[in-house]
């Protein structure tokens, strides 16, 4: 069987994970939902202000996303075909579009090259890549991953490194912990010396200042304590004494 569907072109076609809803896009402006069996018409999704690229149901929610000409993404509820969320950041038409984490991201692509990552809950953009020179005209995922070509030719492939580079900033944090833990016991056993090296080494230049001036005013030598500690450290932890000495003496100037 076939219907008369659109006033214009349709765009895109679209059908739901369970079968039941097919979903067309058109340049009338308009998605419109169907029957997948008697194609009988289910609703009329409107609101978008340019034709209509591409549609795409939810995994698991009762909505449908869909991507339009006028710059921006719409999710939409299927029960009572109402516009639930709207995203915008594109500047030019958006081509594109698919569901990304079990439907708690969107993903776009448009004519300005870019590809955007939307989070559902809060109609934030999460992220912006530059992925094409000319307009990204098809995209998809699997499995986390993010496949998009455009008019520039380009076949590209995008990975999620979240979990690569979550992992990464807690490993640095934890030793950065290890790291002050090793200060403090310095300064509690009276090891000015090897804090104020660590001082250096961590970039604390209020930990260095107060290092500095106990070992000054301390008993073990003061200043010839001091060069003798300076005559071993390599170049670049010189340069970052000299650096801060000029920085504390230009403030206590001033």
């Amino acid at each position: 069987c076939s219907v008369r569907a659109h006033d214009k072109d349709i765009n895109i076609v679209s059908v739901a994970p369970n079968d039941s809803l097919v979903a067309t896009g058109s340049q009338d402006k308009t998605c419109k939902l169907w029957h997948a069996r008697t194609l009988a018409p289910a609703g009329t999704l409107t609101g978008h202000g340019r034709g209509v690229w591409d549609a795409r149901f939810s995994p698991h929610d009762r909505v449908i996303a869909t991507a339009s000409g006028d710059r921006t993404v719409r999710l939409w509820s299927i029960g009572d075909l109402s516009c639930v969320r709207t995203f915008q950041g594109h500047a030019a038409g958006v081509l594109r579009v698919r569901f990304l984490a079990g439907g708690l991201q969107l993903c776009s692509s448009g004519a300005d090259g870019l590809l955007k990552i939307w989070t559902v809950r809060t109609n934030e953009c999460a992220a912006t890549v530059d992925a094409h020179a000319d307009r990204a005209w098809a995209l998809d995922a699997v499995d986390g991953t993010l496949l998009s070509g455009g008019g520039d030719a380009r076949l590209a492939v995008w990975t999620d490194v979240t979990a690569a580079e979550t992992a990464a900033a807690q490993v640095a944090e934890a030793r950065e912990v290890a790291q002050e833990q090793r200060l403090d016991d310095h300064l509690r056993r009276g090891e000015y010396g090897a804090a104020l090296e660590l001082s250096l080494a961590l970039d604390r230049p209020h930990r260095a200042l107060r290092v500095l001036t106990e070992l000054l005013e301390g008993k073990d030598g003061g200043v010839d304590a001091l060069r003798r500690l300076a005559a071993a450290w390599p170049a670049a932890t010189r340069v970052r004494a000299l650096t801060l000495a000029r920085d504390w003496n230009t403030r206590a100037r001033n």
